[in-house]
């Protein structure tokens, strides 16, 4: 009996080779978008967090001398 479920034509063209591609194309431009989000509502106000915090303790640093 002869396992027919891995029996691969390699000369045989993949058909659906362009939808699978746009559909890869379109799954990476939506976790695109949504790191961009990310980024603006996290990634920002860490940055602008960060900025206040050494300008607040620069300035504590001047005040002790």
């Amino acid at each position: 009996m002869a396992n027919n479920n891995f029996d691969i034509n390699t000369n045989e063209a993949f058909e659906g080779s362009d939808k699978v591609k746009g559909q890869l194309v379109s799954e990476i431009d939506i976790i695109r978008e949504a790191m961009f989000m990310v980024n603006m509502f996290i990634g920002e106000p860490f940055r602008v967090g960060a900025t206040l915090l050494q300008e607040i303790e620069a300035n504590k640093n001047t005040k002790k001398h």
